[in-house]
């Protein structure tokens, strides 16, 4: 068992990880879905919303912004997952981690505390910045801060919990390909989510952004409005993830015992 404290711990995760060039990548692929979310900002039509006390364009911009989440989030908690057990399958890293008294399970769960402040960095710096863009485009309606507040937690929480899934299983599996690989379906299943039934989408991990998301819509003609998220099923779904993570994290460490 390592005398190490998870603190100690984190910091040499990452030492390990300073020339992976995580944020950059992070900050690359939130960029793109940026430009996705916002470049409808820039028509006439939206323009003309933005003055228009029937219409909510800010509801329309959270709408644009959960299809682009919901397409490159799963691809990116796969690479941030991916990218830091790579270097431990290159270079022998479980095994002088095991020399060192830490099992794979419990490097596993330090990769994932040391990914976490990155990944609460990249989600709330996307939302930012997406209000941000809105309001240089000229939105100057009043905000609801505490319904994107939120939808931004719920994203980061689903984030989280997928992040789980694939520093598991890129520990799991040598072929770093296949986590990525699970990524980029999950990218497609959550863009498509939003237009599933909702009984659907809480079937699937990569639904949860579509069941998070607090603004779709209803009624017979189809108008634009906030909702209230499933809560109880989002909470059931990270508690089912959590459980999950313990888990595979101790069969990780039955494997070196």
């Amino acid at each position: 068992m390592s005398t190490m404290t998870p603190a100690a711990a984190v910091r040499i995760e990452y030492a390990k990880l300073r020339r992976r060039r995580l944020p950059l990548i992070g900050f690359v692929v939130i960029g793109a879905g940026l430009l996705f979310s916002s470049a409808s900002l820039f028509t006439a039509t939206a323009q003309a919303s933005f003055t228009d006390p029937e219409a909510a364009p800010w509801l329309q911009l959270m709408l644009n912004l959960a299809l682009t989440t919901a397409l490159t989030s799963p691809l990116l908690v796969a690479i941030l997952g991916s990218r830091v057990v790579e270097i431990e399958h290159q270079g022998n890293g479980w095994v002088l981690a095991r020399m060192a008294g830490r099992r794979r399970g419990e490097l596993c769960r330090i990769k994932f505390l040391a990914l976490t402040p990155l990944l609460v960095g990249l989600v709330g710096l996307q939302f930012i910045l997406q209000i941000f863009i809105a309001r240089a485009a000229g939105l100057t309606q009043p905000l609801d801060v505490g319904l994107w507040a939120g939808y931004a937690g719920c994203v980061l929480l689903v984030g989280l919990a997928l992040l789980g899934l694939h520093i598991c299983l890129s520990a799991w599996l040598e072929n770093q390909l296949i986590s990525l690989g699970l990524g980029v379906i999950g990218s497609f299943i959550g863009l498509f989510s939003l237009f599933m039934p909702p009984s659907l989408a809480h079937l699937l991990p990569w639904g949860y952004y579509a069941v998070s998301t607090p603004a779709a819509m209803t009624g017979p003609g189809q108008t634009l409005t906030a909702t209230a998220p499933d809560l109880v099923g989002l909470a059931i779904f990270l508690a089912v993830f959590a459980l999950g993570f313990w888990a595979a994290t101790e069969a990780l460490n039955r494997k070196d015992s």
